[in-house]
């Protein structure tokens, strides 16, 4: 799902999760089609790290290209 503030703002930028979306001092939304999935990323919110300790649905970037 897409946000409405996602659609109107430019200044956005890849999380390090493939599912996050980050709008610069916002949000960062996330993108996973999983049910339990936050809207809005906590993580990011609380400025802890990225990581599977955080996040049982992260998934780093670099993983996902494979």
């Amino acid at each position: 799902m897409i946000n409405l503030v996602e659609l109107i703002d430019d200044d956005q930028e890849q999380a390090p999760c493939k599912y996050g979306n980050i709008v610069v001092h916002h949000a960062c939304y996330c993108h996973n089609d999983n049910d339990s999935a936050p809207r809005k990323c906590h993580i990011w919110r609380n400025a802890d790290d990225w990581n599977k300790a955080n996040c049982d649905l992260f998934e780093p970037i670099e993983e996902s290209k494979q």
